[in-house]
């Protein structure tokens, strides 16, 4: 039986969240997990037992088929230790490499009956936990079938080094692979026929424009200042183009970060 388990809580922060890329990211993968892949049975754990519940009530709204629900099981972390000594695993992904991956792996090594794959994905690399995780990762070590996937080749090469200064302090490395791993749409989210002309008049955009588009969470105090974009946008682009240009902003935002 080919079998996927997670303790990743891939439903992070509520339905009210869901504008922060990663929290995207997961939601939408475990949903196509569950649409689209050819696992047998799916195991779904991690320490809050109201987050399980509520991430059960959220997957009978996707329209996954019933027989692929009644595949599905929920585990708290206590009951976990038994199913992994009685089941094997064909993989044990994560939305996130810091701080599940180096635990997962002692999970593994106690615990486990088969030696599963530890797989997980980084979206960004921000914030002052970093080393510690890098650090934990290498003490870890893994196994060569172990991978993080990272879905840009700078971000990959940014995760190397960052796993390069871990390994220098801990004294050992990361023996799991860097894999580059784009990221996919969802077909649904596109005119059925590539209507680019139904499209640019939805948007108000003139036929002849040239169009920029920038992705992001628009929030000057913590991920994207728009003022530098502006400028550049205002003075060198402009001027510069033979035809109507249009900068087109997407992402998350509120009127006063604008």
């Amino acid at each position: 039986m080919k079998r996927f388990g997670s303790i990743f809580p891939f439903l992070e922060s509520g339905r009210q969240s869901r504008q922060i890329g990663r929290l995207v990211a997961n939601y939408e993968f475990v949903k196509a997990l569950l649409q689209y892949s050819r696992f047998d049975e799916f195991v779904f754990s991690n320490s809050s037992l109201s987050n399980l519940a509520t991430f059960a009530d959220l997957t009978r709204t996707w329209g996954v088929p019933e027989d692929r629900l009644a595949r599905v099981r929920f585990v708290g972390y206590a009951g976990l230790p038994a199913v992994l000594r009685a089941q094997s695993f064909h993989v044990f992904h994560l939305g996130g490499w810091g701080w599940f991956m180096p635990g997962l792996h002692y999970l593994r090594a106690r615990y486990a009956s088969n030696p599963w794959p530890i797989t997980a994905v980084t979206h960004s690399l921000d914030g002052r936990d970093l080393v510690d995780h890098a650090v934990r990762l290498s003490v870890a070590g893994h196994a060569p079938y172990d991978a993080i996937f990272c879905t840009s080749r700078d971000g990959r090469e940014a995760l190397r080094r960052l796993l390069d200064g871990g390994a220098a302090i801990a004294g050992r490395a990361y023996r799991g692979h860097l894999e580059h791993l784009p990221l996919g749409i969802d077909d649904d989210l596109l005119d059925a026929v590539g209507d680019r002309a139904g499209c640019r008049a939805r948007l108000g955009i003139p036929a002849d424009a040239a169009v920029l588009l920038v992705l992001g969470r628009i929030a000057p105090f913590s991920k994207m200042d728009l003022a530098p974009l502006l400028r550049a946008f205002a003075r060198e682009i402009v001027p510069q183009s033979p035809r109507p240009v249009v900068l087109l902003l997407a992402g998350g935002a509120s009127p006063d970060h604008l």
